[in-house]
């Protein structure tokens, strides 16, 4: 439930120390969100390094870009929102994650449900809503779609390598299904690197 004194449903939360709330933001369609099993929050926040944004997503597979300066508390069509981007195909399960590529600059990873892993360009403010680069390899339809991870030699160029553990078949919400882990170059996801079906 929510009312924004007390009870928070489908909110981000800032608190203190003490744990009592310093700011909020909750979206505009909270009460359809509650009432359709849609949460805020599916895939955790993520604060952008560099930046005062912290960004965030949920199952209608929208991100949220909030200032950790001032997260907005509520208003009609979001209006106090840095910018809401329809990002994805299905619920966001895995948190977004961020790299700062030596030849494309800031970029933001994910990889939702019914979807392809992408990369969104960051400009310090915003994200750029055409993906700047997307895998080939699309995740099975059903939960949970991609879980990232980013690892590289500093800045040097060509060293970028984006991990995504994924469901190799099938629909692990009510099921144990096989899965996969892929290694991308993480400047251009249309290159599988690595798998853990090779030797």
């Amino acid at each position: 439930i929510w009312d924004g004194v007390q009870n928070f449903g489908s909110s981000i939360l800032k608190l203190s120390p003490s744990l009592s709330v310093l700011d909020w933001f909750t979206p505009d369609n909270y009460s359809y969100l509650n009432a359709n099993d849609l949460d805020l929050g599916s895939s955790g926040p993520l604060l952008v390094p560099n930046s005062n944004t912290l960004l965030t997503g949920g199952k209608p597979g929208i991100l949220f870009l909030l200032s950790t300066s001032g997260l907005g508390n509520f208003a009609n069509h979001n209006a106090q929102v840095p910018q809401t981007l329809l990002a994805a195909n299905g619920h966001i399960h895995g948190s977004p994650i961020y790299w700062n590529s030596p030849s494309l600059g800031p970029l933001i990873y994910m990889q939702s449900e019914f979807d392809y892993l992408k990369a969104f360009s960051f400009n310090g403010s915003t994200l750029v809503p055409v993906p700047v680069s997307q895998s080939i390899i699309r995740v099975p339809d059903g939960m949970p779609g991609g879980f990232l991870s980013v690892s590289s030699n500093g800045s040097a160029s060509g060293t970028g390598i984006l991990w995504a553990s994924t469901p190799l078949n099938g629909d692990a919400n009510h099921q144990t299904v096989q899965g996969i882990v892929r290694a991308y170059n993480a400047e251009d996801l249309t290159q599988v690197l690595w798998d853990t079906q090779q030797n």
